[in-house]
């Protein structure tokens, strides 16, 4: 997943999954070097933040409230890195739609 998200990515990286692998790895240590932890109890505990956990496997909001932080937090909440469809349907009513038969063949067509 890493491999394809660096090779693919908008940002300019190396090509070779190898040069990106190690590209990716040398700038996460100097990430490292100068990355502190936010905690609740900094400024007497009124501090805000948003801690995403592997990529969004586990998102922690802390004192967020209003329009613009809960809109960055759930927009962080739904942030994919991974390549997948999204299959749109045009709803009308025909006959054929209008029994079940469609929503059988969509759902075959679909999961099959």
């Amino acid at each position: 997943m890493v491999l394809h998200s660096l090779t693919c990515a908008a940002v300019p990286v190396p090509q070779d999954p190898s040069e990106a692998l190690f590209d990716f790895k040398d700038r996460v240590t100097k990430y490292e070097a100068v990355y502190e932890e936010c905690v609740d109890d900094e400024v007497g505990g009124k501090i805000s933040y948003i801690k995403l956990y592997n990529v969004g496997q586990k998102v922690v909001t802390h004192r967020c409230s209003g329009y613009i932080p809960s809109h960055v937090a759930f927009h962080l909440m739904n942030v994919h890195i991974s390549p997948r469809k999204i299959w749109l349907s045009r709803h009308s009513e025909s006959p054929d739609q209008a029994s079940k038969i469609f929503l059988q063949k969509v759902v075959w067509f679909l999961c099959c």
